[in-house]
């Protein structure tokens, strides 16, 4: 998986990524909750980061993925 590279991820969090005071959030709007789990699983074996899946109520289609940002430090 090649877009799970440190320098894809580092372009993913510039381009698509919201930094929180509980940590960072990348909007996947347009994934399924199908690569959403792909992803968020990459992403816990890869980095060890811990991620949630939360589902936002304005929008029905509308999911993020969030972890702690001390991890990639």
């Amino acid at each position: 998986m090649g877009f799970a590279s440190p320098i894809a991820l580092a372009h993913w969090i510039m381009g698509d990524g919201k930094a929180k005071p509980h940590g960072l959030i990348f909007c996947t709007d347009s994934y399924t909750i199908k690569e959403v789990v792909r992803l968020m699983n990459v992403l816990m074996i890869r980095y060890r980061l811990d991620c949630t899946l939360i589902f936002h109520p304005s929008n029905e289609n509308s999911f993020f993925t969030l972890f702690s940002l001390y991890l990639l430090y």
